[in-house]
């Protein structure tokens, strides 16, 4: 008997499922299993009423027809979406209020200086890195601040709450770090927050309440509300682990991401908390190529399970009905950052010379799939590959070169599926077809042959053009752009030109000089003047 197996995409996570038929009845039964919808009544709902298939061309399936026509094309990827909600709808935070509360110091319970480089650790990556602006109630310059009492953290929460309409924030971030514990009775119930007075603490559902429902400055906005707690009682650990799937909500207001993370007593160390840590790496590493926060977190998650923490607890409860994404304030950063200095960088034309010998060397040969220019990691490993083309065997990697940090990868496939990954360089794709899974970005180009076909939707626009590359063409649109005063998008051109005739010219040709000449007109119309003299400069020699 025949047997069909088939990846879904549900709410970011990939289901792996066998049909036993090539009819629509049957895909919907194993979907219904996925999604498990609860009405009020916690009943589960037998139906795909509210949700919708769609391929990987965004096409919905609603017959069999379409269905066996998904399947002439291995492998087999499908998404799942509730009805009435866009597949690319995003919450772009750029402009968040971010608020850093914890204590170090208790009068009778065990002093954290881990807390203190938690803090630091957030502030560094939400201040430095992403630009926003940050309040916190730990000042490393004034060691009182390690004391925070109920009254400091209600004040400083309230005094946030409440004036910061003038600001314009489109967000809110969170953050407590310190000791934390879990209490039942009839007048509070859940997780509280325990300040410097160890007799006092405030329960993590009034805080969330406080910017939820006692201000409208962040209605229907991204709400995010880290509790980082340190904790000492094992037996609280594993009614904690316990009660790990039975976490309770605190509001049913979409937008909302609450983030837990419990370091036992034997996990405490004086460099922070291996949840800071990963947050931390992670997030800033996102900064370049934004992925969503959700898929981040599982990125984060995925560390915490492989560094076997016996006793650590991570978890995340979201009732965001969109992805969430974090971009750095200067939202022009990623634009401006992708081709910086790329043309100077010999290392790399050297390794796109030889590629363009490898794609022509294909071509002759009739060959399909693509070559990858990037920067040397081990995301590109043959252990580790991001291609969904690499599920069942290794044999498509066909070629590793090096040239200092850039390595050259060239893979041999009809059909390559890009799953959730950022290729920081370039792709050179010959005769085949690319679609793309989850979060994709390239940082440089996609250059593609006539035959391929290109089906991804980038997080950020990627730069795109047809093999081979013909640079008088890329200096006349460059020119064009100029004149209609698309300064940026001509840099973008005129400096590619320059990229491809260093990798295909000697160094003195006059298209070279031309390129830079252009360069310089551009970056003094944009009044960027020592860049401006730097590409006459390199013109005029």
């Amino acid at each position: 008997m025949s047997s069909y197996k088939v990846f879904v995409y549900f709410e970011g996570k990939a289901h792996e499922l066998t049909l036993a038929s090539l009819n629509l009845k049957s895909l919907e039964e194993e979907v219904v299993k996925i999604v498990n919808i609860k009405d009020d009544n916690k009943k589960t709902i037998n139906s795909m009423r509210h949700f919708k298939i769609v391929d990987n061309n965004k096409q919905e399936i609603i017959n069999d027809q379409q269905l066996k026509i998904s399947f002439e094309m291995q492998p087999v990827f499908f998404f799942v979406y509730p009805i009435g909600k866009e597949e690319n709808e995003r919450y772009k935070i750029m402009n968040p209020l971010v608020l850093l509360t914890g204590a170090l110091k208790y009068n009778s319970l065990d002093y954290l200086p881990e807390v203190k480089l938690d803090l630091i650790m957030f502030r560094n990556l939400f201040e430095e890195i992403y630009g926003y602006e940050v309040y916190s109630t730990y000042d490393p310059n004034k060691p009182e601040t390690e004391l925070l009492t109920l009254n400091q953290l209600n004040h400083f929460s309230m005094k946030h709450c409440t004036n910061n309409n003038e600001k314009k924030y489109d967000s809110l971030i969170f953050v407590w770090c310190g000791h934390g514990d879990k209490i039942s009775e009839e007048e509070e119930e859940g997780d509280i927050l325990i300040t410097s007075d160890n007799d006092k603490y405030i329960s993590f559902k009034k805080i969330q309440q406080l910017f939820t429902y006692d201000t409208n400055t962040f209605l229907n906005r991204p709400k995010i509300f880290i509790k980082n707690v340190y904790r000492r009682n094992e037996q609280y650990q594993q009614q904690q682990q316990q009660q790990q799937r039975q976490q309770q909500w605190y509001n049913n207001e979409s937008d909302t991401f609450i983030i837990f993370s419990t370091t036992p007593e034997k996990l405490i160390f004086e460099k922070g908390s291996y949840f800071t840590e990963c947050f931390c790496n992670i997030m800033s590493q996102n900064i370049k190529l934004p992925k969503s926060l959700d898929s981040n977190l599982m990125s984060i998650s995925k560390l915490i399970e492989q560094k076997a923490l016996t006793g650590q607890i991570f978890q995340v409860i979201t009732m965001c009905d969109r992805h969430v994404f974090l971009y750095n304030k200067d939202h022009s950063y990623h634009q401006s950052n992708i081709n910086i200095e790329i043309d100077q960088d010999l290392l790399w034309n050297e390794a796109n010379k030889k590629a363009h010998e490898m794609v022509n060397e294909m071509i002759n040969n009739k060959q399909q799939g693509i070559i990858v220019v990037a920067k040397s990691n081990e995301q590109l490993s043959p252990r580790n590959m991001p291609f969904s083309m690499m599920i069942t065997s290794l044999k498509h990697m066909k070629k590793i070169s090096t040239f200092g940090q850039y390595s050259i990868y060239s893979f041999f496939s009809k059909k390559i599926i890009f799953d959730n990954i950022t290729i920081d360089g370039c792709i050179y794709a010959i005769d085949c077809i690319i679609d793309a899974i989850g979060n994709c970005d390239i940082t440089q180009q996609l250059i593609h042959t006539n035959n391929s076909v290109i089906r991804c939707n980038f997080n950020y626009p990627v730069f795109t053009y047809s093999w081979p590359i013909d640079t008088e063409e890329l200096m006349e649109l460059g020119i064009d752009s100029f004149n209609i005063q698309n300064l940026d998008k001509a840099i973008e051109l005129f400096r590619f030109s320059l990229c491809i005739s260093l990798q295909t010219l000697h160094s003195s040709h006059i298209d070279i000089s031309k390129s830079c000449d252009w360069l310089g007109r551009t970056y003094n119309k944009k009044g960027k003047y020592d860049k401006a003299v730097e590409y006459y400069k390199r013109s005029l020699k």
